[in-house]
């Protein structure tokens, strides 16, 4: 191989390296701030104390926190008062009709494609909304 045919092949491999950073860096998973809006159906404990809803913007169920434990990930902590907390706004929203919002705020994705059950990301806060 000559010096300029070396020289070619490695300029050709360095365009196609950056061609395919810049096709592939857009793909990254970006964790964002993610409002979750509407109904919780359901809501149940499992034996360990983990607290799980069906909502309206999953349609899955997803964990929130527990009961037994504090629970931490992505930026958040959870102790079980909170969940205890949590767990009687969840109530109040059911029992009267009132929506809720789940804030989350370090999720790889968006409302309707969060984790289900125990792969769910942990929230910051629910709120129990009087419309």
């Amino acid at each position: 191989m000559t010096k300029q045919t070396s020289w070619t092949a490695g300029r050709r491999a360095l365009t196609a390296l950056l061609t395919a950073g810049a096709v592939l860096a857009p793909m990254q998973a970006r964790a964002g701030q993610y409002w979750c809006d509407g109904t919780v159906s359901q809501t149940w404990l499992d034996s360990d104390g983990l607290l799980y809803v069906y909502s309206s913007w999953r349609n899955q169920n997803t964990r929130l926190c527990s009961l037994n434990q504090t629970l931490t990930g992505n930026a958040v902590t959870i102790s079980p008062a909170t969940c205890a907390g949590w767990l009687s706004l969840i109530k109040q929203s059911m029992a009267n009709a009132k929506p809720v919002t789940i804030y989350y705020v370090d999720s790889p994705v968006a409302c309707d494609q969060l984790a289900t059950y125990e792969q769910a990301p942990l929230p910051r806060y629910v709120m129990l909304k009087t419309s």
